[in-house]
């Protein structure tokens, strides 16, 4: 009984696979398209606070926008790693 339940289990795991692979590239261009312009918006609203908040310390502002421009940029590499996973591509080997 438990072997044909793992059967059973095993052959809905491989159609959900081949369900995915026989996903064609254009249905997967929507997604990416709605995640790319998800990650460059939230990337830009991170430089909102570098440009509006001027600070007058020439020391204080590069350590400012340094620390909005890294998180910027986590921000963005985030995005384009859910980009990649929603193309299918493997992330691992990067």
């Amino acid at each position: 009984m438990v072997s044909h339940e793992l059967a059973r289990s095993l052959l809905v795991m491989i159609d959900n696979e081949q369900l995915l692979r026989g996903c064609s590239m254009s249905a997967q261009i929507l997604p990416a398209a709605i995640m790319f312009f998800i990650t460059v918006g939230t990337a830009a609203l991170f430089w909102l606070p570098a440009i509006k908040i001027v600070q007058k310390c020439h020391i204080v502002k590069f350590y400012w926008m340094g620390f909005w421009a890294f998180l910027g940029g986590l921000a963005a590499l985030s995005g384009a790693e859910s980009v990649l996973v929603i193309l299918g591509q493997d992330v691992e080997r990067f």
